[in-house]
């Protein structure tokens, strides 16, 4: 016997909320809570925290928010967004955890799964930022977007997946008027030690989790006998798709390159898509 919602079956939400206590539920996940005045407050599973807890839970109005990424929401909402749910798919997890503990049935990912480096806050606002200006950059370069087009990139493709180019003279200034300190570009591996950028002239690649750019690499748009045609940043190279790959359970796809990864997977998709409506 199973125990659960059906698709059409209304979902008693207010019932679901008071059955599973905010702070009850986020702590089921591992997440130490501690008072801070009316709130209590722990470290985000939805980012690098960076040592700093931006995790609030309000126990009175049984909502959380995290102020670093914007996630907010009920308890629902949280199961929802740690588990890469669907709304109706939390309520049910939830609802099944009156019969089972919630601990036996969930996993909580690792915040930066496969070789993701833990930043400090300037460190992340940083490689956020660069991300930002190369993605804005490139829509404007039509040199850039032509090579991306003929490689099989849509416009559409490129703005969902954030690539970007890096001019490579736009970066501190930008910092500058984000109030982002040039130093800690320098300590990701953004800017050189002479101040000029690591990945002027390359079209750049990030790598996405949990919202967060973690690590961004860089082909370069004209090839040149004395630099490789790929650069990242310094450090270790996390396995680059993971996020996306963890959320889709049909089958995994290994690929070659940064392009491909961007690429290959999502004609896949389309492909397996397809197939299951035919």
């Amino acid at each position: 016997m199973s125990v659960g919602l059906s698709t059409t079956e209304r979902i008693d939400t207010e019932r679901i909320r008071e059955q599973h206590p905010i702070a009850e539920v986020i702590e089921r996940y591992g997440i130490q809570l501690r008072r801070a005045g009316s709130a209590l407050v722990g470290r985000s599973p939805f980012h690098a925290d960076g040592g700093r807890p931006n995790l609030f839970v309000y126990v009175r109005s049984a909502r959380f928010v995290c102020f670093r990424c914007q996630v907010r929401g009920d308890a629902i909402a949280f199961v929802q967004q740690i588990e890469q749910l669907s709304f109706r798919d939390a309520a049910q997890r939830l609802d099944a955890c009156a019969v089972k503990p919630l601990a036996l049935i969930v996993r909580r990912p690792r915040p930066f799964p496969h070789g993701s480096p833990v930043r400090g806050d300037d460190e992340v606002r940083a490689l956020a930022a660069a991300v930002e200006l190369n993605a804005n950059r490139l829509l404007g370069d039509e040199r850039a977007l032509g090579y991306l087009a003929e490689r099989g990139f849509s416009r559409d493709l490129l703005v969902r997946q954030s690539v970007g180019f890096a001019a490579g003279d736009e970066l501190v200034p930008y910092l500058a008027w984000r109030n982002v300190p040039a130093s800690a570009a320098r300590r990701v591996g953004l800017l050189r030690a002479d101040g000029r950028e690591r990945l002027s002239g390359r079209i750049v690649f990030p790598e996405i989790r949990q919202r967060q750019p973690v690590w961004v690499i860089g082909r370069l748009l004209a090839p040149a006998a004395d630099l490789p045609r790929y650069l990242g940043l310094p450090g270790s190279k996390p396995l680059m798709g993971w996020d996306q790959a963890s959320r889709d359970r049909r089958g995994v796809c290994v690929v070659e390159g940064p392009l491909d990864v961007r690429l290959v997977p999502l004609k896949l998709m389309l492909h397996l898509h397809q197939g299951m409506r035919g």
